[in-house]
Parts: C-alpha cells; structure tokens; sequence
C-alpha cells in the first residue's frame, strides 16, 4: 500500500472511529448492555492503587479531567527521557482511563492526540508500544498492570520526582526532564513546586555548551510553557529564559545592555540586581559577581538618602539569592543607616515602604525581623509627630473667639489630616506590617497582631486593610468572631470601590452569612466588583445572574447606576457609617 492510500485509510478511519463515539464509549461494546470490560476493571484497581504513589497523587490535584490528562501525560514523558521505565506502563494506563471518563469529545481527541505525538520519539520500547499511533492509543484497552499491595510498597528513599532530575546522563536529558516535571506541576496547579524544577531548567541550561542547540531547547520550553504565561512564577521564569538567551549573543556586555535606555540609577540597580540572581541560578557564578559590582558602582554615586536605602536593600535580597550572606547583611546594614540619615518624615516612611515591598520577596529571616523593627520606629515617630501637630493646631484653632470661626478652623485641621499624605503613607505602612503578621512567611504568624496593625490602617481608610480585617472577624481569627463590626467594614471598602471588599459584601448577601440573604444586594456588589477584573466575582456573577427574577435583575442594575453616580462626597459619606447590625446592614 502506497503512503497516499495509507493517509487516506487513517483520515477515513478516524472518521469513523469518531463519528461513531466508539473510542469514546468507556472502552465497551454497544452491544454488550453494561457488560465491563474485565481488562478494564483490573486497570482500574492499578489506577486506586497508583493513585497513593506520588506520581498518582500529583495528578489528582489537577482540577478537571484534561489538566489530569496533560499531568500524567507529563509525568510519562519525564520518566521516559530519565529512563524510568517501571511507573510508565501504569502512568499510560492511568492515562488511557482517564480520557474514557472524558465526556467533552473535542478534549479527548486533543488529549488522545497530545499524548500520541508525545510518545512518538519511544515507539517500539515495550512500555509504549504501538500507543504512539492516536488510532491504535484510542482503541486499545488500558494495559493491564500489576496491583501493588500494601506488603509490597516500599518508601522511596528519596523524592521520586528529583531522583528522576539526578538520573539525567546528560545536560539535554535533564532539561527535558525537568520541563516535563514542570509542566506537570503547572497542570496539577502546584505552582511552587513547578518553579524548582524551572530552577533546574536553568541549571541544565547553563551545562549545554553549544549556543545553536541552548537556543533551540529555550525556543522549545518557551513554546510549552506559552499556556501558563499569566502564572507569576512563569512569567519571571520567562524573563530568565529571555536573559539566558541574550547571553548567546556575544555583542556587548548584557548587563549594560539592559540598563542602557534606563535613566533612573534606581531602576538601574534593581534589574542589575535581578540580573546577577538570574545569573547565578544558570551558573553564571563569575558574571553574576560581576553585575553586582555594577550595581554596587551606581549606588556609590548616588547622593539620594531614599533612593540609596532602597537600592541597598535590592543588592542586599540579590546578595542573599546569590550565596553572599555575610556582605547581604553588611549591605542592609547601610541601608538601615541610610533610612536613619532621611528627613522629613513622610520620605522615611515612603523609602521603608519600597523596602518592606522588596524584604518580602527574600527568604531571609534575620532581614525581615530587622525591617519589622524599624517599620515599628518610624509608625511611631509619624504617630507621634503627628499627635504634636494635631494638639498645636487645634490649640490655635481654639483662640478664635467667634464660634463659626472656631468650628470652621476645627474641621479645617481635621481635613488637612484626612488628605495627608503622611497619613495615607502610615496607613499603608500599617497595612503592610499587618500582612507580614498576617502571612507568616519566613517569620512566626500572629493573627492577633495581625489585627490590630489592620484595625489602626482600616481606621485611617486603607481600603484592603478593611477587607483583610473583615475576614479575620467573620473567622475569628485572632479574636472573638465579629460578623457586625465584620460587615461594617467590607461596607466601607465596598463603598471606597475596592474589588475584594464588594465581592465579599455581594458573597455574604446571596449566602445570607452575618446579614439577612438579598440577592438584589447580591448582584448590585458582584457586578461592581466584576467590572473591575476581580476574577472571583467574575465567576460568582455568572452563577448568581440565573437566580435572580427581571425584577430583581432591573432593580441590581439600578442600584448599580445609583451608586456610580455618587459625588465623591456621599461615597465620603457612606465611608463614615458606623457598621450597622448584621442582619440589618444595607449597603
């Protein structure tokens, strides 16, 4: 038979194969009223035990059928290319299993297809056989596989998943592996994981000499991770790549390359700095040393106290990432002193603020501990400058004799405090201490501090503290539960226009939690909130729509117009309510 008739005898094959649903019917005859399959039925109990192995365990994080599928699919490929064949023939009957419980006809043929093409470089190993062909992968029954019992199983003496990285025999294989490895991951959406093993592209990445075939192996995990662009840790892991890339062009020196169309010595360092860490991560060691003294060279010249404490802290996180303890913390040291020589005051706190922002993404202890302490000092200082201010103007204000006079100079003062900048910088400054309580990363979590440090910025206006502190109170975490002080706040959020605050109003309406159920409520918050992007509401506002009558439908809409067309003077004023009882609250 000639290649055309073969092309034409496969297209006519699947033709059929699919418009007849039989590779899709759970593996049965049509005939056969329910008979099961015995091969089936075996493969199924391999599967139940496979699933408490922990390639089967990572794949039941996946959260629908297909990402199961990609999951496993992943997982087979990477022990392939580690040469790993004992799992394969089980992560393949898994995988087979798994697309007959698929109901959606278009995502078993792109999962059958995906797979096919994925074994196509084993085919004829016994463990893939022929299943690199998509006709015979979906006709064929799931392979029977040995049950391990409970007697058999061994603990693996290390984690499977980098022992499969360390059996690499070379820096491509290791590449492939880790690639895979990530993939599954993402699809299984255990996103930290995934990013040790983008760690360990890079790695193999820096091992592969050869500039024509680095280039190749970065264009292909690009392209593979290309579905996961929006996830944070990819995006960054996509910027290494980009970075690695344009180290095979050998035109100038990359670093100054970067910084050239930069005018800002701050921004300068800062991707100095993260260039050094993406270095040293690909093996860079030499190059990587070499960037931070740039950086450390820009910051010399620089006469800003501000833009110098906040430059020393980037090179002290790149220090620390770059296995150079001992100069990272001399490095914060001077950007401590720093932060001590700025005056005025509203300057110190903005400067800590950029710092507190970027000693969150260390994983240095010491280094938070040592922020934390002197984000204490300077909320103190501004809190007490503040209250100075504060009794000297109202001191003044009450020598006026005439009482107008009196009054109008008092609510003069309090504005001025109101729209302070200082005030608004405190705020967020409390906030962001409250979130370091709160998270507990790298450091000992307190909810009870949490909350108070959300309390003091909730009460200067700080919208997302009021959301965080309204959901402590509704758990009753760090205090006794509070659903109508709770409330109260998510209604002064939702009333400043913050996203989280009016999709958590609109959640508790329509699940009648801490206020009485109102869906009109319900819908009016989560539109509001949906508008702007927040994704849980998006979701939330699709599954409440059917629910509601025309009416109530007309009457959300309406609410919706009223409260857009609010002056900035009545959202003001609406902020200011005290928060009502739970079951009464109207927003």
């Amino acid at each position: 038979m000639n290649k055309r008739n073969k092309i034409i005898l496969t297209i006519a094959s699947l033709t059929c194969i699919f418009a007849l649903g039989v590779i899709f019917n759970n593996g049965s005859d049509p005939n056969s009223q329910g008979t099961a399959n015995p091969v089936q039925e075996k493969a199924t109990d391999g599967l139940a035990a496979e699933q408490t192995t922990p390639f089967g365990i990572l794949a039941d994080k996946a959260k629908t059928k297909a990402q199961k599928g990609k999951t496993l699919e992943h997982l087979a490929i990477a022990n392939l290319h580690a040469g790993n064949m004992e799992p394969v023939m089980n992560i393949l009957t898994d995988c087979q299993i798994n697309i007959r419980g698929i109901d959606d006809l278009r995502e078993k043929r792109a999962l059958i297809a995906s797979l096919a093409a994925s074994l196509k470089p084993f085919a004829g190993t016994n463990e893939v056989g022929e299943l690199s062909d998509p006709i015979i992968l979906a006709l064929s029954s799931p392979i029977e596989t040995k049950t391990t019992t409970k007697d058999e199983t061994t603990l693996p003496t290390e984690n499977p998943f980098i022992s499969l990285v360390n059996s690499a025999k070379s820096p491509k294989s290791k590449l492939l592996i880790s690639q895979n490895l990530t993939l599954a991951n993402l699809y299984s959406n255990n996103n930290e994981k995934a990013k040790k093993f983008m760690d360990s592209c890079l790695e193999a990445l820096s091992a592969i000499t050869v500039p024509d075939e680095k280039e190749k192996l970065i264009k292909s995990l690009s392209l593979a991770l290309k579905e996961f662009a929006e996830v944070s840790e990819v995006t960054k892991f996509m910027g290494q790549l980009e970075s690695v890339k344009d180290l095979l062009k050998p035109k100038q020196d990359p670093a100054l390359a970067l910084i050239e169309k930069i005018q800002n010595p701050q921004g300068q360092v800062k991707v100095l700095c993260d260039f050094s860490v993406t270095l040293m991560k690909a093996g860079e060691k030499e190059q990587s040393n070499a960037t931070i003294k740039k950086a450390q060279k820009i910051i010399t010249s620089m006469k800003d106290k501000g833009a110098q404490a906040t430059s020393l802290t980037y090179l002290s996180v790149a220090q620390f990432n770059c296995e150079l303890k001992e100069e990272s913390k001399a490095t914060l040291n001077a950007a401590i002193k720093s932060i001590k020589e700025i005056e005025p005051i509203k300057e110190k706190a903005a400067t800590l603020n950029e710092i507190i922002a970027t000693i969150e993404e260390s994983g240095n202890e010491n280094d938070k501990k040592l922020i934390l302490t002197q984000s204490l000092g300077v909320a103190k200082e501004i809190q007490k400058r503040s209250n100075v201010m504060m009794q000297q103007a109202l001191g003044l204000a009450s020598q006026f004799k005439e009482g107008k006079e009196r009054a109008l100079a008092i609510q003069q003062i309090a504005e001025a405090i109101e729209s302070s900048e200082d005030e608004l910088k405190l705020a967020n400054l409390k906030f962001k201490l409250g979130t370091l309580y709160h998270n507990g990363i790298d450091m000992e979590k307190n909810t009870a501090q949490a909350t108070a440090w959300y309390q003091k910025a909730a009460q200067l206006g700080h919208s997302n503290a009021q959301v965080n502190l309204a959901l402590l109170l509704l758990k009753g975490e760090g205090s006794d539960p509070n659903p109508q002080e709770a409330i109260g706040w998510l209604v002064k959020a939702a009333n400043q226009g913050s996203p989280e605050g009016q999709a958590s109003l609109g959640m508790l309406y329509a699940l009648g939690q801490g206020v009485s159920t109102d869906l009109v409520r319900a819908q009016k918050w989560i539109t509001l909130a949906a508008e702007q992007g927040n994704s849980e509401a998006l979701v939330a506002v699709q599954r409440l729509e059917p629910k509601l009558s025309e009416e109530q439908k007309v009457l959300a809409t309406e609410l919706v117009k009223q409260w857009k067309g609010k002056s900035g003077i009545d959202v003001k004023k609406s902020v200011s309510k005290e928060p009502q009882k739970p079951s009464d609250a109207k927003a």
